[in-house]
């Protein structure tokens, strides 16, 4: 699957693809009869993300900056520059 790091699109863009209401178990957006599939992040996903969040409250975890650089290779986004 291709990820796309909206973050680099103009920001109509971005607040267009933030104002829609997806559902948990992803939705498809239809333009002139293309079909395009936004999928939801896994419950695991999400389980692993909020213990991330736990640990690094708590302070037993990498700093932030590490974490993101893992995720973002994780999830095919390229590294922050």
């Amino acid at each position: 699957m291709q990820h796309i790091d909206a973050g680099s699109q103009p920001k109509a863009v971005q607040q267009f693809l933030l104002s829609l209401q997806l559902e948990p178990d992803g939705s498809i957006i239809e333009l002139n009869g293309r079909q395009f599939h936004i999928s939801a992040l896994d419950s695991a996903d999400l389980v692993s993300i909020q213990a991330g969040i736990d640990d690094l409250e708590t302070g037993r975890t990498s700093p932030v900056e590490e974490v993101d650089a893992r995720l973002r290779e994780k999830y095919g986004f390229p590294p922050r520059t």
